[in-house]
């Protein structure tokens, strides 16, 4: 007896027979199970088929067909946990479930697969061009094991001399260069060899040797021998970089026309910015925002800004938010007494619009980074625990405030044990990194990833509705099965995950919503993996 294999390929005609060809003896073995049951066999393939059709919905965006599979999977599960006596209410809905199905596939292959058709791209985009220049083939080898996993799609060229025109990422061992200063005179900044990102490798750690990193604009340097969690941190940070979410600016002053010049200047500089007239609004826009630098006037009708820089320093929540007053005050004794109050700079107005903006480009920078280097798990990059779980109360406040929907998701690799003991333990390190890289590659930058514990993650999908959330998790279980591990592309060990599903009901609690979404994990686990479930109103 043959068993259907993974998802339907082809072009449209040809998935097209392929659903109809499955539906039709799904149908058939749906009624003869039914009627006169199954053999062990067909039971198997009976579960290939739904999943092929639920597959088949996932790689091409039909979320009624991926919806209508998994109901139809539990209902198939909940038929076959009853005894014959009790089976005849579970029979009708699996019949139903059979039915909505059927239904479903009808509706795509009617519509949304002709127009899904028209809407794939001719065109795809541009690969990402990765250059390692080394002559050390260990260095070069973590490299690029390295890079398949935090980078997949990426185009990565080892050489042994320097590339010939402008690459996204170049990976330099200095010590393959004799003379940097007169070979690398092209990818000086702005020279016409520049890389848009510079990374320099070296056994030497001298600071002549940093400074030759630092003339060149290197964003990072490495000390060799490297180690691969070094590597996985610095490229989750050069992603970072690359995405650089806009800095969140809140400007507190009394006068609206100078808070909103200086707020226009930030604007155009790619930051996102609020203004809040005193303390009371401050306080509210602070909820609102979440800010990384709060800049203060120092001088407001019936408040004073060192008063308002005090306050915020007593609150441990703000006690590291970085506060710039901007204020014409000249006096040097104002200004000691607004550093002694919290305060991680002063400018005085009037201030150059460039000025402006790289003074508070630099400051929220370094909080961000600073932040991250203590919220962040140490092997994948991703939020630690309380660091996700603070923004997922952060985002329930929010989106209860905007009346938006708010996605959330836990989400667990299958198996990582197994693969622990019959690949090794940088094996699974390396699958953790693997899947960490596809969720950030495919998600939003306002998006929230953490890692609970082992193989377990939460995901935070803001103003996401329940409709987008399966399809957008269920997409990437699909893409995350064809994850191949760099130097195990042999093994046998399949690669997987499972996830629960759900959205915030409106006046549900945090912990109802995580019990709800472990649940649809849990019952994802026990339909055998590798599936998405939900828990929907």
């Amino acid at each position: 007896m043959t068993r259907p294999e993974g998802r339907l390929r082809g072009s449209p005609a040809d998935i097209k027979t392929g659903l109809q060809s499955t539906l039709d003896a799904l149908k058939g073995q749906v009624e003869q199970y039914l009627e006169h049951g199954l053999d062990a066999a067909d039971h198997a393939q009976l579960r290939a088929r739904i999943e092929q059709l639920h597959e088949t919905g996932a790689e091409w965006m039909a979320t009624g067909v991926r919806a209508a599979a998994l109901s139809l999977e539990r209902l198939y599960l909940e038929y076959q946990s009853h005894t014959p006596q009790t089976r005849s209410q579970t029979a009708t809905r699996l019949r139903h479930g059979m039915d909505a199905l059927a239904q479903a596939v009808t509706h795509f292959l009617a519509s949304g697969l002709e127009q899904l058709a028209d809407a794939l791209p001719t065109v795809e985009a541009r690969p990402e061009q990765v250059v390692i220049v080394s002559n050390d083939l260990a260095t070069s080898e973590l490299l690029q094991i390295e890079l398949a996993l935090q980078m997949p799609g990426a185009q990565v060229i080892l050489r042994s001399t320097l590339p010939e025109q402008r690459v996204d990422l170049l990976l330099l061992d200095l010590d393959s260069q004799s003379a940097p200063f007169v070979t690398l005179t092209d990818f000086l900044p702005n020279g016409v060899r520049a890389p848009q990102r510079l990374v320099c490798l070296s056994t030497q750690s001298d600071i002549a040797t940093r400074l030759i990193a630092a003339r060149f604009g290197a964003q990072a340097f490495i000390h060799k021998p490297v180690h691969p969690d070094e590597l996985a941190e610095l490229f989750n940070r050069l992603e970072q970089q690359r995405k650089h979410p806009a800095y969140r600016i809140l400007i507190v002053d009394d006068e609206p026309d100078v808070a909103e010049y200086y707020a226009e200047i930030l604007r155009e500089a790619g930051m996102v910015v609020q203004m809040a007239n005193g303390p009371v609004q401050m306080f509210e826009k602070i909820a609102q925002l979440n800010p990384e630098l709060i800049v203060l006037d120092l001088y407001m009708l019936g408040w004073s800004g060192l008063e308002i820089a005090s306050v915020l320093r007593q609150q441990p929540a703000y006690m590291s938010v970085p506060i710039v007053f901007l204020s014409s005050e000249h006096a040097q004794s104002k200004r000691l007494e607004a550093m002694r109050r919290g305060a991680d700079d002063f400018l005085v107005k009037p201030i150059e619009p460039d000025f402006l903006v790289a003074a508070i480009q630099t400051r929220a920078a370094r909080f961000r980074l600073l932040r991250e280097q203590h919220t962040r798990d140490a092997l994948t990059g991703m939020l630690g625990r309380q660091a996700i779980m603070q923004l997922l109360e952060v985002e329930a406040a929010r989106c209860k405030r905007s009346r938006q929907p708010l996605g959330v998701v836990m989400l667990d690799i299958d198996g990582l044990q197994r693969v622990n003991q019959a690949l090794g333990h940088q094996a699974g390190d390396q699958l953790l990194r693997a899947l960490c890289a596809l969720l950030r590659q495919r998600l939003r930058v306002s998006d929230g990833i953490g890692r609970i514990q082992g193989g377990s993650f939460l995901v935070v999908l803001p103003d996401v509705e329940q409709s987008d959330v399966l399809g957008l998790i269920d997409a990437l279980r699909v893409r995350f099965g064809r994850t191949l591990l760099p130097g195990h592309t042999g093994a046998t060990v399949p690669i997987s995950f499972s996830a629960g599903a759900t959205v915030k009901r409106v006046t549900e609690t945090i912990p109802a919503l995580l019990e709800r979404a472990e649940a649809a994990l849990r019952e994802a686990k026990a339909a055998g993996g590798n599936r998405v479930y939900t828990q929907f109103e």
